[in-house]
């Protein structure tokens, strides 16, 4: 089934992000109906300064606070959101570590979890995996990968990572 992440940055500050962008997205909405998924968005220090906390001008939550991320996890929970996306960023140099993403597991019992962002090998697929995560995103892998030798048996790799 096709849908849209409709999400809303919970871990930042900046009201653009938590609901003025959704605002602005309901006409276009109402013209293409399709389904939604509310999805609280939550960026994680990766490691390097991603494309979203510099068009956002928000601080990812630190990498070494499992328990924070844990709290924005639950707090998205508590006023409705339907899934949580843990993000560490585009290419980022370190995925979300297990601990944070098996604290949120643990925060969200029942909500689909997403997690991504420097995400290159089927290892650490795997280890999203096994840490809580519903779904990985390998973006990076993707980028990193794309007419690259190697690149379709690496792909090949993290899909039965994936899905195992």
């Amino acid at each position: 089934m096709d849908l849209v992440l409709f999400l809303s940055l919970v871990s930042g500050r900046n009201p653009q992000y938590l609901i003025e962008e959704q605002v602005r997205a309901v006409p276009f909405l109402a013209r293409h109906p399709v389904p939604t998924l509310s999805t609280g968005y939550i960026l994680i220090d990766g490691g390097r300064v991603t494309s979203v906390e510099a068009v956002s001008q928000t601080r990812p939550l630190p990498a070494d606070r499992p328990e924070l991320a844990a709290a924005h996890a639950t707090a998205a929970r508590l006023i409705g959101m339907q899934a949580i996306y843990l993000d560490a960023g585009s290419g980022a140099p370190r995925p979300v570590a297990g601990d944070v993403i098996a604290a949120c597991r643990a925060a969200i019992p029942g909500l689909t979890l997403f997690v991504g962002g420097g995400i290159r090998t089927a290892p650490q697929a795997r280890a999203a995996r096994a840490a809580g995560a519903d779904f990985v995103v390998v973006g990076t892998a993707l980028e990193e990968t794309a007419g690259g030798a190697g690149g379709a048996a690496d792909l090949g790799a993290l899909v039965r990572a994936v899905t195992e």
